[in-house]
């Protein structure tokens, strides 16, 4: 099933959180996930997730997008515990986050800071795996660099700051200075991933005025 076929047209919702030890959690729901469809009826607004929800009476299976992945879960009737939004107006405020200014800089050049609102951070894993394969078939025979690993950590990177840019929005920001990077791995029972962190002050700036010298 295409992404393309599963989602079709009209409005979509999209979590924004997942409560604790309710069926949604149960489920393996997570944030950032857009529902489709439970047991083939369309979800679309807050009214078609209860109205669905308030007359189940067994396991029933919810379709979900993932990125740019369609998966199915089953969930059992009762609350969910999710609370979720328009996924139009979640992207609508991505595109808006796009013009906050990122630095590593304590200050931003030309401009002055008018408020300090919090610190911001955001994160990116990627499954060392899957880069362990990129080496090992895909390895530059002359001196061993391997353009598909720079180009996947490049990606990572960009999402990271991108998300990092959408969360100082969130709280009201126009700018983050003092970006930082990490990276760090993290293993466990076979497996390995690689973690990238953005962090950064969140704060509002404006332009500095513009002074004419006078003789």
């Amino acid at each position: 099933m295409t992404s393309e076929t599963a989602t079709g047209g009209g409005q979509k919702l999209v979590v924004n959180q997942v409560t604790p030890g309710m069926q949604a959690d149960a489920a393996g729901i997570q944030v950032n996930d857009i529902l489709i469809s439970i047991d083939g009826k369309p979800i679309s607004t807050n009214d078609d997730l209860s109205a669905v929800m308030a007359v189940l009476t067994g396991r029933s299976a919810m379709v979900i997008q993932r990125g740019l992945e369609i998966t199915e879960v089953e969930i059992e009737p009762g609350r969910l515990g999710i609370s979720v939004e328009p996924a139009q107006a979640r992207m609508l405020e991505r595109v808006k986050a796009r013009c906050v200014q990122v630095t590593t800089a304590p200050t931003l050049e030309g401009f002055r800071i008018t408020s300090t609102i919090d610190i911001v951070s955001s994160e990116c894993a990627l499954g060392m795996n899957v880069l362990k394969d990129f080496l090992v078939g895909l390895s530059d025979f002359f001196g061993g660099r391997n353009e598909t690993i720079q180009n996947e950590l490049r990606h990572a990177r960009q999402v990271c700051v991108d998300q990092l840019r959408y969360e100082a929005h969130m709280v009201g920001a126009n700018a983050v200075v003092g970006c930082s990077l990490s990276y760090s791995e993290f293993s466990g029972k076979g497996t390995s991933m690689l973690f990238i962190v953005a962090a950064g002050t969140a704060v509002t700036v404006e332009p500095l005025a513009c002074t004419v010298g006078t003789r």
